[in-house]
Parts: structure tokens; sequence; C-alpha cells
């Protein structure tokens, strides 16, 4: 009888997990393995139909002989359930040095065909090798990488401890379209999930929702990761806004003034809002001077400190506390100081607006003119940066990722591409750990021909683009709804994708099919 084939870096060829088992592969798995391959060429990185003749030679070739090795690029297992073949997969594209691998995985064809099973078996495979791959390989990281036409593998992979790592817009083609791939990983240390408080059942209203259907859209996906999913509501004062045909339901606000909150906390109350995420400047000193009432009466607000809001949309008080704590904040005055050029901008609000650039003095100050508040500041060439970050409710910083903004239109980034820079990562938790922040807010700097960072502005808030952070790894609303469950946020790590994004915004037109329209 022919000895069974084994890996050399093994001490154990098999995980067993009740009626389930991941054994080596073997000679007599590799033509049912064929036959997998062949069924689903769909969903594999694989361009033609595989010949038994060109199974064996391949496993002669390229794995046979690998066993061998101490460090085999390619670890693969068959899947078994009370003895029956039923899939494969193992770890492949193995980084030794970094200690990491991507995961594989095909199922027998005729289980995939039924999605709700697909799902549960998937699972299953999902815990067995994770298990084989840090406790028996001793890797650090596992990868994957799911085209998204599978949405039930990858809420299997998230959850079972797989994080959102990125998204590879436009990444295969499949039967003449474009298909995304979706990339999540595991990592050793967060073998421990969250146990739940169930405070995470509560609702959530998102203000001045306007058209803010990415954000309605982020927020949603990582409420979905709850164990009792939240609904998303659109909140706004206008009845007419986009979002709310995104969001699971629509609240019609009164304006944000201090006369109207027993009215917006009847609303909370009658909708079972536990969480307000303000969105806009303009409301967010509302929000922070009359938190603490909000949450007497069960309502959590995801807003700074008052002191760090006044600071953050007065754009002269900004500059002046950067100057007072040594901050490479750009200086701004209400006269023009210096000989210029300057910018010209208002010293309230989004600061984009009716701004003037690159201005001689006269056309400094004639710029000002139609401006309700101006200010001026120098005017500094360079790279325009965008940070965003998320704090916790002890103003620390769980997370940031570092944007450049390659194309601007109205004040938002169009084209924005992740980056990374330790030293500049460092000089921003710096900067913003000196206010008394939380939750979502975005840096604005400029990085001068020098190369030094000067910092325009900080918004205390979600930011247009800020979308693309979070398919770089910022897990902003997913830590937002940890913290809220009362769970601890330091045995959570960020974990910032490897690979770089650059998002496109775009318009896109949205059909809905509903009988009631």
């Amino acid at each position: 009888m022919k000895e069974a084939r084994a890996y050399r870096c093994l001490q154990s060829q098999e995980v067993i997990s009740d009626s389930f088992a991941l054994r080596t592969i073997q000679d007599d798995d590799i033509e049912d393995i064929r036959n997998w391959r062949n069924d689903q060429i769909d969903v594999l990185r694989q361009s033609e139909l595989i010949s038994p003749a060109q199974q064996r030679e391949y496993f002669e070739q390229a794995i046979w002989p690998t066993m061998e090795l101490e460090r085999p690029a390619n670890i693969l297992l068959t899947f078994f359930e009370k003895g029956r073949r039923i899939g494969y997969g193992g770890l492949v594209h193995i980084s030794w040095e970094h200690c990491r691998a991507e995961l594989s995985f095909l199922l027998d064809t005729e289980i995939s065909k039924d999605i709700k099973k697909r799902k549960s078996y998937f699972s299953v495979y999902l815990k067995m090798i994770k298990r084989f791959a840090f406790d028996t390989v001793e890797l650090s990281k596992l990868t994957t990488e799911t085209y998204d036409i599978r949405p039930d593998y990858i809420k299997a992979l998230q959850e079972n401890g797989f994080a959102f790592e990125g998204r590879l817009r436009r990444h295969v083609l499949i039967n003449g379209e474009y298909i995304d791939s979706v990339c999540h990983a595991a990592f050793q240390q967060n073998e421990q999930r969250p146990v739940f408080k169930g405070n995470s059942k509560h609702n959530i209203l998102v203000s001045s929702a306007g058209k803010k259907i990415p954000l309605i859209s982020a927020i949603k996906s990582a409420a979905k990761r709850m164990p009792r999913v939240p609904l998303v509501m659109a909140g706004d004062v206008c009845s007419s806004v986009h979002a709310k045909y995104f969001a699971d339901g629509f609240v019609h606000l009164p304006p944000t003034d201090r006369e109207n909150i027993q009215s917006i906390m009847a609303l909370c109350d009658s909708n079972d809002i536990k969480l307000i995420i303000p969105t806009r400047d303009g409301e967010l000193d509302f929000w922070a001077q009359n938190r603490a009432e909000f949450e007497r009466s069960g309502t959590e607000i995801l807003v700074s400190e008052p002191q760090a809001i006044a600071i953050c949309v007065d754009k002269l008080a900004f500059a002046e506390f950067g100057q007072l704590n040594q901050l490479p904040v750009i200086p701004a005055w209400e006269k023009p100081m210096g000989s210029g050029p300057f910018v010209v901008k208002e010293r309230y609000g989004a600061g984009s607006r009716l701004i003037g650039l690159n201005l001689s003095e006269d056309d400094a100050k004639a710029h000002a003119k139609r401006l309700s508040h101006p200010i001026f500041q120098p005017f500094i060439e360079g790279r325009e940066i965008s940070v965003d970050a998320w704090l916790d409710r002890c103003h620390r910083v769980k997370g940031l990722v570092l944007r450049e903004r390659n194309e601007v239109a109205n004040g938002e980034s169009v084209v924005t591409t992740t980056f990374k820079d330790p030293s500049l990562e460092s000089e921003c938790v710096r900067v913003l750990e000196s206010l008394a922040l939380r939750g979502p807010v975005v840096l604005q700097l400029v990085i001068d021909q020098a190369g030094h960072p000067q910092i325009i502005e900080l918004n205390a808030r979600f930011g247009g683009a800020s979308t693309a952070s979070i398919s770089a790894g910022l897990d902003i609303w997913y830590w937002t709804l940890l913290e809220l469950d009362g769970q601890d946020l330091d045995a959570i790590p960020f974990h910032r994708s490897e690979v770089e994004v650059r998002q496109i915004r775009v318009p896109q037109d949205v059909a809905l099919y509903d009988p009631d329209i």
C-alpha cells in the first residue's frame, strides 16, 4: 500500500472538528478537484479547462516535490465530512519571512449550488483553517480575496473574524462584466472576538443626511457586523433628501435650535434612536452643547467636546490655537500680514466656499468684500493632503489614514489616493490629541515644497471622501458601534490595508423596484 503523502514542515497532517477533517492532499483527491475547478472556473484564477493529464503533470511538477521542503510556497488540504471528500483548499502564496499566507478554498460543485449550505460549510472551513494556520503553521496573518459575486462568502468571512482590508475595483472579467475583488484578513492576535453586551440593537440617526449616500452605506455596512443589526435612519429638516432612499428609514427633524430639543428627543424615543451622528459643521456646536441632556434621555451623540468644536469651526481661533501650542498650523489674520500672496476665505463654515487663492494684497482685500467674515492666510503651494482619523471617548487616536487629494471639486476630493508616511502620521496624532476630539475627524494640510506639513484646518466630523480611508481599513463606524456597546477598543487592533486605495467619486443612477412607489 502506497505511503500517504505528507508535508515535512508539519508535525500534524490533519485538523479534526466534530465530523469534519482537513487532511494533507493525496493522489486520489486530485481528480475530484480537477472536476470541481472546471465546473466553477468563473470564480477561480483559471482561464482554461484542465485535462486529467494536465492535472497529474501539475501535481507531479509543482506540488508533490515541494512537500519535502521546510518552507513550501503552498500547503494544500482536502476537506472531508464524515469521511466524504467535499472540498479542498489550504494556504497559498505563503510568505514565511513575513508569517502570512493567502487562504484558498473550493467546495464540491453540487454542494456549492445551495447558497445556505455553501456558507455553512465555508464557515466550518474558516474556523478549521484558522486553527491550522495560526496553531500548526504558526503564521501571523491570513488573507483572502473574494470576487464580489459571493456576498455569502464575504459575510461568512466577517462573521469569522476576518477584517475588511480593501476593495480592488473592476479587478476581474467574469462573463463579460468587470467584478470587484474584496480583500479580508485574520490575525493571530485577534482571535478573541468581542463579547457583545446587547446595546447594539438600538437604532442610529444620521443628521443633515442630505445626499450623503456613501456615508449611509458605510454605516449600514458596519451595522450588519453587529449581532443585532440596528437600523440606520436618515434625518434632515428637508423631507425630500436623497439619503432617505438608501437608509432604513427617515426622520423629519426640526432645526437644531435649543427650543426644539424636546421635539428631537421625542423623535429619538419614538424611533428607538440611541446614537446620533452629526454630519454638518453648522450643527456641531448644538449637539456638543446639549450632548449631556440627550445622554440623560438615553441617546448618545458622537461629537467632540464643546471647546474643541469652538476651536475647529472658527478658523481664526484654530490658527491661534496652533500657534499657541507650537503646532504646524498655517497662521490666519483678520487683515493681510506680510507681502503675500494670500488665501482669503470665510472664518466660519466650509472653508472652500468663495475661497480666493494666490492673490495679491489688493486682490485679497477686494475678494474679502464678498465674504461675511473674511480671514487672510499666506498662500502655500504644495501637495494637498487629507487625514482621516477616529478618536475614542477618551480623545485618543485609534487609527488614521493619509490620503492625497488628487482632484478636487467644490472643496471635496473627487479623486483621492491613500498613502503611508510614519513620520507624518505621528505628527498628525500629536495635533489631533491636543484637542478633546471624539469620533471621525478630518485634518486638512499641505506638504510644502520643503517637505514640511502645513495644517490648514480641522473638521470635527466625517469627511465627504473619508470612505476611502474606510476602504483602507480605518474601521470608523464599526469602532463607533463597539464603543457604544461598551467594548474595550484597546483589544480591537487597527488593521491598515497593505495595499493603497484610490477612490473616484462619480454620480450613479439607482433604480428602485417597489410596488408601493
